[in-house]
Protein backbone atom coordinates (compact mmCIF):
# COMPACT_ATOMS: atom_id res chain seq x y z
CA UNK A 1 0.00 0.00 0.00
CA UNK A 2 1.45 3.38 -0.95
CA UNK A 3 1.36 6.59 1.04
CA UNK A 4 -1.50 7.87 -1.11
CA UNK A 5 -4.06 6.77 1.47
CA UNK A 6 -4.71 9.75 3.75
CA UNK A 7 -6.57 9.17 7.01
CA UNK A 8 -8.05 12.01 9.01
CA UNK A 9 -7.22 11.83 12.72
CA UNK A 10 -9.24 14.16 14.95
CA UNK A 11 -8.31 14.48 18.62
CA UNK A 12 -7.60 17.47 20.88
CA UNK A 13 -5.21 15.25 22.86
CA UNK A 14 -1.94 15.75 20.96
CA UNK A 15 -0.21 12.74 22.50
CA UNK A 16 -3.02 10.34 21.65
CA UNK A 17 -3.39 11.80 18.15
CA UNK A 18 0.32 11.13 17.61
CA UNK A 19 -0.08 7.58 18.94
CA UNK A 20 -2.91 6.86 16.50
CA UNK A 21 -0.88 8.42 13.69
CA UNK A 22 2.05 6.16 14.50
CA UNK A 23 -0.16 3.07 14.28
CA UNK A 24 -1.54 4.28 10.96
CA UNK A 25 1.92 4.96 9.55
CA UNK A 26 2.96 1.40 10.34
CA UNK A 27 0.11 0.27 8.10
CA UNK A 28 1.35 2.62 5.33
CA UNK A 29 -1.41 5.19 5.73
CA UNK A 30 -0.76 8.94 5.66
CA UNK A 31 -2.25 10.43 8.86
CA UNK A 32 -3.60 13.99 8.67
CA UNK A 33 -4.04 15.35 12.20
CA UNK A 34 -6.65 17.91 13.28
CA UNK A 35 -7.16 19.00 16.88
CA UNK A 36 -10.67 20.39 16.36
CA UNK A 37 -13.64 19.11 14.41
CA UNK A 38 -13.99 22.44 12.60
CA UNK A 39 -10.42 22.17 11.31
CA UNK A 40 -11.01 18.52 10.38
CA UNK A 41 -13.99 19.36 8.19
CA UNK A 42 -11.83 21.82 6.26
CA UNK A 43 -9.07 19.18 5.87
CA UNK A 44 -11.59 16.61 4.66
CA UNK A 45 -12.47 18.80 1.66
CA UNK A 46 -8.84 18.89 0.51
CA UNK A 47 -7.58 15.42 1.39
CA UNK A 48 -10.46 13.06 0.47
CA UNK A 49 -9.53 10.70 3.34
CA UNK A 50 -9.74 6.91 3.09
CA UNK A 51 -11.46 6.93 6.49
CA UNK A 52 -11.71 9.06 9.65
CA UNK A 53 -10.63 8.36 13.22
CA UNK A 54 -12.23 10.80 15.65
CA UNK A 55 -12.45 11.42 19.36
CA UNK A 56 -15.88 12.20 20.86
CA UNK A 57 -15.26 14.73 23.63
CA UNK A 58 -13.56 17.83 22.20
CA UNK A 59 -13.89 21.59 22.68
CA UNK A 60 -16.13 23.39 20.19
CA UNK A 61 -17.90 21.00 17.87
CA UNK A 62 -17.80 17.57 19.49
CA UNK A 63 -17.40 14.20 17.85
CA UNK A 64 -21.12 13.39 17.76
CA UNK A 65 -21.92 16.60 15.87
CA UNK A 66 -18.83 16.09 13.73
CA UNK A 67 -19.78 12.55 12.72
CA UNK A 68 -23.22 13.77 11.69
CA UNK A 69 -21.60 16.58 9.66
CA UNK A 70 -19.16 14.19 7.98
CA UNK A 71 -21.99 11.81 7.12
CA UNK A 72 -24.10 14.65 5.68
CA UNK A 73 -21.23 16.03 3.62
CA UNK A 74 -19.42 12.87 2.48
CA UNK A 75 -22.08 10.17 2.57
CA UNK A 76 -20.49 6.74 3.04
CA UNK A 77 -17.10 7.79 4.40
CA UNK A 78 -15.84 5.22 6.96
CA UNK A 79 -15.58 6.49 10.55
CA UNK A 80 -13.93 5.02 13.65
CA UNK A 81 -15.06 6.75 16.87
CA UNK A 82 -12.92 6.65 20.00
CA UNK A 83 -13.35 7.89 23.56
CA UNK A 84 -11.98 7.51 27.05
CA UNK A 85 -14.84 9.38 28.68
CA UNK A 86 -14.65 12.83 30.21
CA UNK A 87 -15.33 13.88 33.81
CA UNK A 88 -18.61 12.11 34.69
CA UNK A 89 -19.43 11.23 31.12
CA UNK A 90 -19.32 7.54 30.24
CA UNK A 91 -17.15 6.48 27.30
CA UNK A 92 -19.54 3.62 26.58
CA UNK A 93 -22.55 5.91 26.32
CA UNK A 94 -20.67 8.34 24.09
CA UNK A 95 -19.47 5.57 21.79
CA UNK A 96 -22.94 4.03 21.67
CA UNK A 97 -24.32 7.40 20.60
CA UNK A 98 -21.57 7.67 17.98
CA UNK A 99 -22.56 4.30 16.52
CA UNK A 100 -26.20 5.36 16.33
CA UNK A 101 -25.33 8.62 14.57
CA UNK A 102 -23.23 6.89 11.92
CA UNK A 103 -19.79 5.72 13.18
CA UNK A 104 -18.82 2.36 11.64
CA UNK A 105 -16.74 1.24 14.63
CA UNK A 106 -16.20 2.33 18.22
CA UNK A 107 -13.06 1.93 20.34
CA UNK A 108 -12.66 2.73 24.00
CA UNK A 109 -9.39 4.46 24.89
CA UNK A 110 -6.80 3.25 25.45
CA UNK A 111 -6.91 0.50 22.85
CA UNK A 112 -4.24 -1.85 21.53
CA UNK A 113 -2.72 -1.89 18.06
CA UNK A 114 -4.44 -5.23 17.42
CA UNK A 115 -7.84 -3.74 18.26
CA UNK A 116 -7.16 -0.74 16.04
CA UNK A 117 -6.01 -2.92 13.15
CA UNK A 118 -9.12 -5.09 13.52
CA UNK A 119 -11.32 -1.98 13.39
CA UNK A 120 -9.62 -0.78 10.19
CA UNK A 121 -9.88 -4.17 8.50
CA UNK A 122 -13.55 -4.53 9.42
CA UNK A 123 -14.73 -1.08 8.32
CA UNK A 124 -12.94 -1.45 4.99
CA UNK A 125 -14.61 -4.84 4.49
CA UNK A 126 -17.99 -3.39 5.51
CA UNK A 127 -18.20 -5.69 8.53
CA UNK A 128 -20.46 -4.70 11.40
CA UNK A 129 -19.17 -4.40 14.94
CA UNK A 130 -20.90 -7.38 16.52
CA UNK A 131 -20.39 -6.94 20.22
CA UNK A 132 -22.69 -4.29 21.66
CA UNK A 133 -21.09 -1.56 23.69
CA UNK A 134 -22.10 -1.41 27.30
CA UNK A 135 -20.61 -1.20 30.72
CA UNK A 136 -19.73 -4.62 32.08
CA UNK A 137 -21.76 -5.92 34.93
CA UNK A 138 -19.19 -5.82 37.73
CA UNK A 139 -16.23 -4.03 36.21
CA UNK A 140 -17.37 -0.47 36.94
CA UNK A 141 -17.35 -1.27 40.68
CA UNK A 142 -13.78 -2.59 40.71
CA UNK A 143 -10.97 -0.53 42.20
CA UNK A 144 -7.56 -1.79 41.07
CA UNK A 145 -4.17 -0.55 42.29
CA UNK A 146 -0.99 -1.12 40.27
CA UNK A 147 2.26 -0.98 42.29
CA UNK A 148 5.03 -0.28 39.77
CA UNK A 149 8.08 1.98 40.23
CA UNK A 150 8.65 2.36 36.47
CA UNK A 151 6.15 5.06 35.34
CA UNK A 152 6.13 3.90 31.71
CA UNK A 153 5.58 0.26 32.64
CA UNK A 154 2.83 1.31 35.03
CA UNK A 155 1.02 3.06 32.18
CA UNK A 156 1.46 0.02 29.92
CA UNK A 157 -0.02 -2.31 32.55
CA UNK A 158 -2.90 0.13 33.18
CA UNK A 159 -3.61 0.46 29.46
CA UNK A 160 -3.68 -3.31 29.05
CA UNK A 161 -5.97 -3.64 32.06
CA UNK A 162 -8.34 -1.02 30.64
CA UNK A 163 -8.90 -3.22 27.61
CA UNK A 164 -10.61 -5.82 29.84
CA UNK A 165 -12.31 -3.80 32.63
CA UNK A 166 -13.98 -0.42 33.01
CA UNK A 167 -13.24 0.11 36.68
CA UNK A 168 -11.13 2.63 38.57
CA UNK A 169 -7.39 2.04 38.08
CA UNK A 170 -4.69 3.80 40.10
CA UNK A 171 -0.93 3.57 39.50
CA UNK A 172 1.27 3.81 42.62
CA UNK A 173 5.06 3.98 42.64
CA UNK A 174 5.75 1.31 45.24
CA UNK A 175 4.71 -0.80 48.20
CA UNK A 176 4.60 2.03 50.71
CA UNK A 177 2.00 3.91 48.65
CA UNK A 178 -0.16 0.77 48.60
CA UNK A 179 0.03 0.49 52.39
CA UNK A 180 -0.86 4.18 52.69
CA UNK A 181 -4.03 3.41 50.70
CA UNK A 182 -4.96 0.67 53.15
CA UNK A 183 -4.26 2.91 56.14
CA UNK A 184 -6.64 5.50 54.71
CA UNK A 185 -9.40 2.86 54.33
CA UNK A 186 -9.07 3.23 50.58
CA UNK A 187 -9.20 -0.53 50.06
CA UNK A 188 -8.64 -1.78 46.49
CA UNK A 189 -10.45 -4.86 45.22
CA UNK A 190 -7.31 -6.01 43.42
CA UNK A 191 -3.61 -5.19 43.82
CA UNK A 192 -1.26 -5.80 40.89
CA UNK A 193 2.30 -5.57 42.18
CA UNK A 194 5.75 -5.71 40.66
CA UNK A 195 8.41 -7.64 42.60
CA UNK A 196 11.45 -5.39 42.16
CA UNK A 197 10.75 -1.96 43.66
CA UNK A 198 12.82 0.38 45.84
CA UNK A 199 11.89 0.62 49.52
CA UNK A 200 9.07 -1.81 50.22
CA UNK A 201 9.40 -4.27 47.34
CA UNK A 202 6.82 -6.81 46.19
CA UNK A 203 7.88 -9.55 48.61
CA UNK A 204 7.84 -7.23 51.63
CA UNK A 205 4.49 -5.85 50.50
CA UNK A 206 3.03 -9.37 50.60
CA UNK A 207 4.03 -9.73 54.26
CA UNK A 208 2.51 -6.35 55.13
CA UNK A 209 -0.69 -7.17 53.26
CA UNK A 210 -1.00 -10.37 55.26
CA UNK A 211 -0.43 -8.50 58.54
CA UNK A 212 -3.07 -5.98 57.49
CA UNK A 213 -5.45 -8.90 56.82
CA UNK A 214 -6.03 -7.71 53.26
CA UNK A 215 -8.76 -9.86 51.70
CA UNK A 216 -8.78 -8.54 48.13
CA UNK A 217 -7.11 -10.15 45.14
CA UNK A 218 -3.37 -10.10 44.49
CA UNK A 219 -1.66 -10.47 41.12
CA UNK A 220 2.14 -10.45 40.86
CA UNK A 221 4.01 -9.20 37.78
CA UNK A 222 7.70 -9.32 37.01
CA UNK A 223 10.31 -9.46 34.31
CA UNK A 224 12.38 -11.86 36.41
CA UNK A 225 12.79 -15.57 35.75
CA UNK A 226 9.45 -17.35 35.75
CA UNK A 227 10.60 -19.65 38.57
CA UNK A 228 11.24 -16.64 40.80
CA UNK A 229 7.78 -15.30 39.99
CA UNK A 230 6.14 -18.63 40.84
CA UNK A 231 8.14 -18.81 44.07
CA UNK A 232 6.81 -15.37 44.98
CA UNK A 233 3.30 -16.61 44.19
CA UNK A 234 3.77 -19.53 46.60
CA UNK A 235 5.07 -17.11 49.21
CA UNK A 236 1.91 -15.01 48.82
CA UNK A 237 -0.24 -18.09 49.28
CA UNK A 238 1.71 -19.03 52.40
CA UNK A 239 0.71 -15.61 53.77
CA UNK A 240 -2.92 -16.67 53.22
CA UNK A 241 -3.43 -13.98 50.59
CA UNK A 242 -5.95 -14.41 47.82
CA UNK A 243 -3.48 -14.85 44.95
CA UNK A 244 -5.28 -14.58 41.62
CA UNK A 245 -2.35 -15.06 39.24
CA UNK A 246 1.25 -14.17 38.40
CA UNK A 247 2.11 -12.64 35.03
CA UNK A 248 5.42 -12.22 33.26
CA UNK A 249 6.30 -8.86 31.72
CA UNK A 250 5.43 -7.62 29.21
CA UNK A 251 1.85 -8.25 30.29
CA UNK A 252 -0.42 -9.25 27.41
CA UNK A 253 -4.13 -8.56 26.95
CA UNK A 254 -4.87 -12.31 26.90
CA UNK A 255 -2.98 -12.85 30.15
CA UNK A 256 -4.72 -9.91 31.79
CA UNK A 257 -8.13 -11.09 30.58
CA UNK A 258 -7.62 -14.57 32.05
CA UNK A 259 -6.46 -13.04 35.33
CA UNK A 260 -9.54 -10.80 35.57
CA UNK A 261 -11.82 -13.75 34.80
CA UNK A 262 -10.16 -15.69 37.62
CA UNK A 263 -10.58 -12.72 39.93
CA UNK A 264 -14.28 -12.40 39.16
CA UNK A 265 -14.90 -16.07 39.93
CA UNK A 266 -12.82 -16.06 43.12
CA UNK A 267 -14.06 -15.59 46.66
CA UNK A 268 -12.64 -12.06 46.59
CA UNK A 269 -16.05 -10.72 45.60
CA UNK A 270 -17.98 -12.10 48.57
CA UNK A 271 -19.05 -8.56 49.35
CA UNK A 272 -20.06 -7.58 45.88
CA UNK A 273 -20.17 -3.84 45.77
CA UNK A 274 -17.98 -2.42 48.50
CA UNK A 275 -19.84 -3.71 51.49
CA UNK A 276 -23.34 -4.19 50.14
CA UNK A 277 -24.40 -7.44 51.84
CA UNK A 278 -26.47 -10.34 50.56
CA UNK A 279 -29.39 -11.44 52.71
CA UNK A 280 -31.21 -14.74 52.95
CA UNK A 281 -34.25 -13.20 51.29
CA UNK A 282 -32.12 -12.18 48.28
CA UNK A 283 -31.04 -15.76 47.59
CA UNK A 284 -34.49 -17.19 48.25
CA UNK A 285 -35.98 -14.57 45.93
CA UNK A 286 -33.40 -15.29 43.23
CA UNK A 287 -34.35 -18.97 43.15
CA UNK A 288 -38.08 -18.20 43.23
CA UNK A 289 -37.82 -15.63 40.42
CA UNK A 290 -35.60 -17.78 38.21
CA UNK A 291 -32.58 -15.48 38.52
CA UNK A 292 -30.26 -18.44 39.19
CA UNK A 293 -28.63 -19.54 35.94
CA UNK A 294 -26.40 -22.43 34.93
CA UNK A 295 -23.39 -21.91 32.69
CA UNK A 296 -21.51 -24.81 31.13
CA UNK A 297 -17.76 -25.31 30.67
CA UNK A 298 -16.76 -28.01 28.16
CA UNK A 299 -14.56 -31.01 28.90
CA UNK A 300 -12.51 -32.37 26.02
CA UNK A 301 -11.01 -35.83 25.54
CA UNK A 302 -7.24 -35.32 25.47
CA UNK A 303 -6.72 -38.20 23.03
CA UNK A 304 -9.46 -37.51 20.46
CA UNK A 305 -9.94 -33.78 21.13
CA UNK A 306 -13.69 -34.36 21.06
CA UNK A 307 -16.32 -32.89 23.38
CA UNK A 308 -17.24 -35.48 26.01
CA UNK A 309 -18.80 -33.51 28.84
CA UNK A 310 -19.55 -30.25 30.62
CA UNK A 311 -19.40 -28.93 34.14
CA UNK A 312 -22.51 -27.07 35.34
CA UNK A 313 -21.57 -23.83 37.11
CA UNK A 314 -23.99 -21.60 38.99
CA UNK A 315 -24.46 -17.90 38.23
CA UNK A 316 -26.87 -15.34 39.70
CA UNK A 317 -28.41 -12.76 37.36
CA UNK A 318 -28.92 -10.01 39.97
CA UNK A 319 -31.35 -7.24 39.01
CA UNK A 320 -29.07 -4.46 40.29
CA UNK A 321 -25.57 -5.95 40.41
CA UNK A 322 -25.50 -7.88 37.15
CA UNK A 323 -24.08 -11.39 36.73
CA UNK A 324 -22.67 -12.69 40.02
CA UNK A 325 -20.13 -15.51 40.25
CA UNK A 326 -20.19 -18.28 42.90
CA UNK A 327 -17.61 -16.63 45.15
CA UNK A 328 -20.04 -13.75 45.64
CA UNK A 329 -22.81 -15.78 47.27
CA UNK A 330 -21.99 -19.49 47.77
CA UNK A 331 -20.03 -18.99 51.05
CA UNK A 332 -22.97 -17.02 52.46
CA UNK A 333 -25.44 -19.68 51.32
CA UNK A 334 -23.35 -22.43 52.94
CA UNK A 335 -23.12 -20.54 56.22
CA UNK A 336 -26.86 -19.74 56.35
CA UNK A 337 -28.38 -23.08 55.38
CA UNK A 338 -29.33 -22.13 51.81
CA UNK A 339 -26.87 -24.25 49.85
CA UNK A 340 -29.35 -27.10 49.31
CA UNK A 341 -31.83 -24.63 47.82
CA UNK A 342 -29.21 -23.51 45.28
CA UNK A 343 -28.02 -27.06 44.61
CA UNK A 344 -31.57 -28.19 43.83
CA UNK A 345 -32.05 -25.21 41.49
CA UNK A 346 -28.89 -26.12 39.59
CA UNK A 347 -29.78 -29.81 39.38
CA UNK A 348 -33.30 -29.08 38.10
CA UNK A 349 -32.13 -26.54 35.49
CA UNK A 350 -29.03 -28.46 34.37
CA UNK A 351 -30.78 -31.82 33.98
CA UNK A 352 -33.62 -30.20 32.07
CA UNK A 353 -31.09 -28.70 29.63
CA UNK A 354 -29.11 -31.93 29.48
CA UNK A 355 -32.23 -33.96 28.73
CA UNK A 356 -32.97 -31.68 25.78
CA UNK A 357 -29.39 -32.14 24.51
CA UNK A 358 -29.69 -35.92 24.73
CA UNK A 359 -32.91 -35.84 22.71
CA UNK A 360 -31.01 -33.90 20.05
CA UNK A 361 -28.28 -36.55 20.00
CA UNK A 362 -25.73 -34.72 22.17
CA UNK A 363 -25.05 -37.52 24.65
CA UNK A 364 -22.29 -36.03 26.75
CA UNK A 365 -21.62 -36.27 30.48
CA UNK A 366 -22.84 -33.61 32.92
CA UNK A 367 -20.87 -32.79 36.08
CA UNK A 368 -22.62 -31.10 39.00
CA UNK A 369 -20.89 -29.71 42.08
CA UNK A 370 -22.04 -30.95 45.48
CA UNK A 371 -21.04 -28.78 48.43
CA UNK A 372 -19.52 -30.43 51.47
CA UNK A 373 -22.43 -28.88 53.42
CA UNK A 374 -24.78 -31.15 51.46
CA UNK A 375 -22.95 -34.35 52.38
CA UNK A 376 -25.28 -34.94 55.30
CA UNK A 377 -28.33 -34.89 53.04
CA UNK A 378 -29.30 -38.54 52.83
CA UNK A 379 -32.12 -37.92 50.35
CA UNK A 380 -29.88 -36.34 47.71
CA UNK A 381 -29.15 -39.55 45.71
CA UNK A 382 -32.91 -40.19 45.41
CA UNK A 383 -33.56 -36.57 44.42
CA UNK A 384 -30.90 -36.75 41.70
CA UNK A 385 -32.28 -40.07 40.44
CA UNK A 386 -35.81 -38.63 40.27
CA UNK A 387 -34.63 -35.66 38.21
CA UNK A 388 -32.68 -37.95 35.88
CA UNK A 389 -35.77 -40.13 35.37
CA UNK A 390 -37.96 -37.07 34.74
CA UNK A 391 -35.61 -35.91 31.97
CA UNK A 392 -34.88 -39.41 30.57
CA UNK A 393 -31.13 -39.23 31.32
CA UNK A 394 -29.02 -42.33 31.89
CA UNK A 395 -27.38 -42.23 35.31
CA UNK A 396 -23.93 -42.94 33.90
CA UNK A 397 -24.06 -39.57 32.11
CA UNK A 398 -24.22 -37.66 35.41
CA UNK A 399 -21.19 -37.03 37.63
CA UNK A 400 -21.25 -35.42 41.08
CA UNK A 401 -18.10 -33.46 41.92
CA UNK A 402 -17.20 -33.24 45.59
CA UNK A 403 -14.40 -31.02 46.83
CA UNK A 404 -11.68 -32.85 48.67
CA UNK A 405 -11.78 -30.46 51.62
CA UNK A 406 -15.46 -31.28 52.04
CA UNK A 407 -14.77 -34.92 52.76
CA UNK A 408 -13.62 -34.12 56.30
CA UNK A 409 -17.23 -33.37 57.43
CA UNK A 410 -19.52 -36.06 58.90
CA UNK A 411 -17.55 -39.03 57.55
CA UNK A 412 -20.23 -41.69 58.00
CA UNK A 413 -23.04 -39.76 56.31
CA UNK A 414 -20.73 -38.53 53.56
CA UNK A 415 -19.57 -42.07 52.81
CA UNK A 416 -23.16 -43.37 52.76
CA UNK A 417 -24.26 -40.65 50.34
CA UNK A 418 -21.29 -41.18 48.02
CA UNK A 419 -21.68 -44.95 48.05
CA UNK A 420 -25.39 -44.66 47.32
CA UNK A 421 -24.67 -42.34 44.37
CA UNK A 422 -22.31 -44.95 42.93
CA UNK A 423 -24.82 -47.76 43.58
CA UNK A 424 -27.35 -45.82 41.51
CA UNK A 425 -24.85 -45.62 38.66
CA UNK A 426 -23.84 -41.96 38.97
CA UNK A 427 -20.22 -40.96 38.55
CA UNK A 428 -18.33 -39.58 41.55
CA UNK A 429 -15.45 -37.15 41.19
CA UNK A 430 -13.03 -35.90 43.82
CA UNK A 431 -12.68 -32.22 42.91
CA UNK A 432 -9.66 -30.00 43.62
CA UNK A 433 -7.52 -33.07 44.27
CA UNK A 434 -4.37 -32.27 46.20
CA UNK A 435 -5.65 -29.17 48.01
CA UNK A 436 -7.15 -30.81 51.11
CA UNK A 437 -5.75 -33.19 53.66
CA UNK A 438 -5.43 -36.95 53.60
CA UNK A 439 -5.79 -37.13 49.83
CA UNK A 440 -4.73 -40.75 49.50
CA UNK A 441 -6.82 -42.03 52.40
CA UNK A 442 -9.91 -40.32 50.97
CA UNK A 443 -9.35 -42.06 47.66
CA UNK A 444 -9.14 -45.34 49.52
CA UNK A 445 -12.32 -44.73 51.57
CA UNK A 446 -14.74 -43.43 48.91
CA UNK A 447 -15.74 -45.11 45.60
CA UNK A 448 -14.55 -42.34 43.30
CA UNK A 449 -14.68 -42.91 39.56
CA UNK A 450 -12.85 -39.70 38.62
CA UNK A 451 -9.97 -37.64 39.97
CA UNK A 452 -10.00 -33.94 39.12
CA UNK A 453 -6.57 -32.39 39.50
CA UNK A 454 -6.70 -28.89 40.95
CA UNK A 455 -5.82 -25.97 38.68
CA UNK A 456 -3.02 -24.90 41.04
CA UNK A 457 -1.02 -27.95 39.87
CA UNK A 458 -1.96 -27.56 36.19
CA UNK A 459 -1.52 -23.92 35.16
CA UNK A 460 2.14 -23.29 34.35
CA UNK A 461 3.26 -26.84 35.18
CA UNK A 462 5.59 -26.78 32.17
CA UNK A 463 7.68 -24.10 33.93
CA UNK A 464 7.39 -25.41 37.48
CA UNK A 465 9.17 -28.68 38.34
CA UNK A 466 7.23 -29.11 41.59
CA UNK A 467 3.84 -28.68 39.90
CA UNK A 468 4.82 -31.04 37.12
CA UNK A 469 5.95 -33.70 39.58
CA UNK A 470 2.66 -33.52 41.51
CA UNK A 471 0.67 -33.56 38.29
CA UNK A 472 2.60 -36.52 36.88
CA UNK A 473 2.33 -38.57 40.08
CA UNK A 474 -1.41 -37.85 40.34
CA UNK A 475 -2.00 -39.11 36.81
CA UNK A 476 0.08 -42.25 37.38
CA UNK A 477 -1.72 -43.00 40.65
CA UNK A 478 -5.15 -42.54 39.05
CA UNK A 479 -4.26 -44.97 36.28
CA UNK A 480 -3.19 -47.60 38.82
CA UNK A 481 -6.45 -47.07 40.74
CA UNK A 482 -8.50 -47.37 37.54
CA UNK A 483 -10.12 -43.92 37.77
CA UNK A 484 -10.18 -41.31 35.00
CA UNK A 485 -8.38 -37.98 35.33
CA UNK A 486 -9.49 -34.44 34.56
CA UNK A 487 -7.05 -31.52 34.42
CA UNK A 488 -8.85 -28.28 35.21
CA UNK A 489 -7.42 -24.80 34.73
CA UNK A 490 -5.77 -25.47 31.36
CA UNK A 491 -5.28 -21.92 30.09
CA UNK A 492 -2.50 -22.05 27.50
CA UNK A 493 -1.16 -24.31 24.77
CA UNK A 494 1.78 -25.10 27.06
CA UNK A 495 -0.67 -26.31 29.72
CA UNK A 496 -2.47 -28.41 27.10
CA UNK A 497 0.77 -29.95 25.83
CA UNK A 498 1.88 -30.75 29.38
CA UNK A 499 -1.29 -32.48 30.58
CA UNK A 500 -1.89 -34.39 27.35
CA UNK A 501 1.76 -35.44 27.28
CA UNK A 502 1.42 -36.86 30.79
CA UNK A 503 -1.64 -38.90 29.83
CA UNK A 504 -4.52 -36.96 31.39
CA UNK A 505 -7.87 -38.28 30.13
CA UNK A 506 -9.99 -35.11 30.05
CA UNK A 507 -9.10 -31.43 29.83
CA UNK A 508 -11.04 -28.38 31.01
CA UNK A 509 -10.10 -24.69 31.05
CA UNK A 510 -10.08 -21.35 29.30
CA UNK A 511 -7.71 -22.63 26.60
CA UNK A 512 -10.68 -24.68 25.38
CA UNK A 513 -13.60 -22.47 26.37
CA UNK A 514 -14.96 -20.34 29.18
CA UNK A 515 -18.21 -21.25 30.95
CA UNK A 516 -21.17 -20.33 28.72
CA UNK A 517 -24.97 -20.07 28.95
CA UNK A 518 -26.79 -23.07 27.49
CA UNK A 519 -27.65 -21.49 24.13
CA UNK A 520 -24.11 -20.25 23.60
CA UNK A 521 -22.71 -23.65 24.58
CA UNK A 522 -24.89 -25.38 21.98
CA UNK A 523 -23.57 -23.03 19.28
CA UNK A 524 -20.02 -23.76 20.46
CA UNK A 525 -20.67 -27.52 20.47
CA UNK A 526 -21.88 -27.43 16.86
CA UNK A 527 -18.49 -26.11 15.80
Amino acid sequence: MSLHNPVLVIDDDTMFANLVSSMLSKRSYLPVISHTMEDALRHAENTNPKFVVTDIYMPGMGGIEGIAALRKRYGNIKIIAMSGGWENQSAEKALSAARKIGANWALKKPFTADEFNEAIACILDDKEQKEPLGESELDDDLYVVIAEDDPLMGKVVASTLKTVINGRIEILSGGQEVLDCLNQDNIPDLIISDLNMPGIDGLTLLRHLSEAKYTGGVCLISGEDRKILKSAERLARSHNLNVIDSLSKPVTKDGMSVMIDKFKSSDTLTEIVHGSPIGKEDIQGAVKEGAVEVHYQPKICARTRKLVGVEALIRWRHSDLGLLFPGSFIPFAEQHGLIDLLTDAVVIAALEEHGAWCRKGLNIKLSINLSSYSLDRLDFPDFLAAQAKKNHIAHELIITEITESGLAKDAAKALEIMTRLRLKGFGLSIDDFGTGHSSLSRLQEAPFSELKIDRSFVAGANEDDVKRAILESSVEMAKKLGVSTVAEGVETKDDWDTVTGLGVDLVQGYYIAKPMPAAEFLDWAKQ
